[in-house]
């Protein structure tokens, strides 16, 4: 008897592991075996012609050409990885795309732009573009100078670092971008999250949205542009657009944030205009909707610190919004030198609170508005209302290119109030 129940134990025990290898292998259920491969170089062609959900390549350090994923899938619980066998001595890839894929991960990776004669100022060379559920994390975006071009080029960063087009379910997670014309570009995407990346030295465009939705940006540092100020680039460090759209974005999240000039050229921080609708092109169809800035630093020297468009459903709440002396213009005096808060007056369901900032434009007192307990600050006169230097650190008033000089001045008025945003509150 005992026997019996023990074969018929066995022979269950069987059946159980047969459904879940069956479920492993149609990526329905548990984790199925990674097939890890390294390659290098001269392998990496043969080893992408050679994918299946689970494959792990492992590539060597060294140089590698473009490369393309094309049409293959990994699953949920087996994606399709590439990552450099040491990441402190990582590949170097000088192209890379990835299209009509899915379930693909990047990892620890170097994307390598080199600049030869002729190239686009706007090339495109790392390109996901009709994919899903894409990974790229701890990785590094190499951009690279113009030369040989003339002025107002030669010196300046150039390419693109990383352009999304007609995707969903991608995830940038802790890479940094450094030295291109625009980091991060995305079009007719959704479903997006770009967290903890490091954006510096972009001579125009940090990051680019335009018809996009669900997308989270948060816990980014974008600093130090290096801009062609001869060129007439108009650089922002996070622009929205409707220009040349379809369906209006919505569902973006912007939180967390740190756009600091630094000592870098001043730039537009966030701004949204709304195009479709300031031209009288489109109405209410194209206002965004469900816009949420939230928690956000921005040290900056461009008027348009936070500025927002035709919207439905907006809400800024405790950012800290002050200047930048060492980007400022010529006069520093003057009004443009200052970032403020700007939302278009024919905006619906806005919500405007607990902000720092010098000004905040657009609420002429719309009954779908709520704008309160927003603190107005400026950094120009010791004589006149709302002083740096009676909120802030001392270095407020000297040294803006770090966040905690913008930190609550112990016992001052705006230590312990909630207002702005929730990094500079005292220690």
């Amino acid at each position: 008897m005992k026997s019996s129940q023990g074969f018929i134990g066995a022979v269950a025990v069987l059946r159980w592991s047969l459904v879940v290898l069956a479920l492993c292998l149609l990526g329905l259920g548990g984790t199925a075996q990674a097939d890890t491969r390294r390659v290098t170089p001269q392998t990496i062609d043969a080893a992408l012609a050679n994918l299946a959900p689970g494959t792990e390549l492992e590539l060597e350090a060294g140089t590698y050409s473009a490369i393309t994923i094309r049409r293959v899938s990994g699953t949920a619980n087996a994606p399709i990885v590439l990552r450099s066998a040491d990441p402190a001595n990582p590949a170097f890839l000088r192209g890379l795309v990835v299209r009509d894929a899915a379930h693909i991960h990047l990892e620890t990776l170097v994307f390598d732009y080199v600049f030869s004669a002729g190239d686009p100022r706007h090339a495109r060379p790392f390109l996901v573009q009709d994919s899903q559920n894409i990974r790229i994390a701890g990785s590094v975006f190499d951009g690279d100078l113009a030369s040989g071009e003339g002025p107002p080029h030669d010196g300046f960063p150039t390419s693109y670092g990383l352009l999304l087009a007609d995707a969903q379910n991608i995830r940038i997670l802790s890479n940094t971008f450094h030295t291109q014309m625009r980091a991060i570009v995305v079009n007719n995407s959704r479903n997006l999250t770009i967290s903890g990346n490091d954006i510096s030295r972009i001579r125009s465009d940090g990051v680019n949205f335009a018809q996009v939705q669900d997308v989270v940006f948060e816990n980014n540092h974008i600093h130090n542009f290096m801009r062609s100020t001869a060129s007439g680039d108009h650089a922002d460090m996070l622009q929205i657009w409707t220009r040349g759209t379809t369906e209006p974005t919505r569902g973006v999240t912007i939180r967390g944030n740190i756009f600091n000039a630094g000592m870098g050229h001043n730039t537009q921080s966030i701004f949204m205009r709304n195009d479709q609708v300031d031209r009288g092109l489109a109405g209410y169809e194209m206002f965004y909707r469900d816009i949420t800035i939230d928690d956000n630093v921005i040290i900056n020297a461009h008027s348009h610190g936070i500025t927002v468009g035709a919207t439905d459903g907006l809400r800024i709440r405790n950012n800290t919004v002050v200047r930048n002396i060492f980007a400022a213009g010529e006069n520093p005096q003057r009004r443009l030198w200052t970032p403020q808060i700007s939302a278009a007056e024919n905006s619906v369901n806005v919500e405007i609170l607990r902000n720092v900032t010098r000004e905040v434009i657009g609420y002429e007192g719309q009954s779908s508005w709520s704008v309160a307990d927003n603190l107005l600050v400026q950094g120009n006169s010791r004589l006149e209302p709302g002083f740096y230097g009676l909120y802030f650190n001392p270095a407020s008033t000297v040294d803006p290119r770090h966040v905690a000089s913008f930190r609550a001045l112990a016992g001052g008025p705006l230590d312990g109030t909630g207002i702005g945003a929730s990094r500079l509150s005292r220690p």
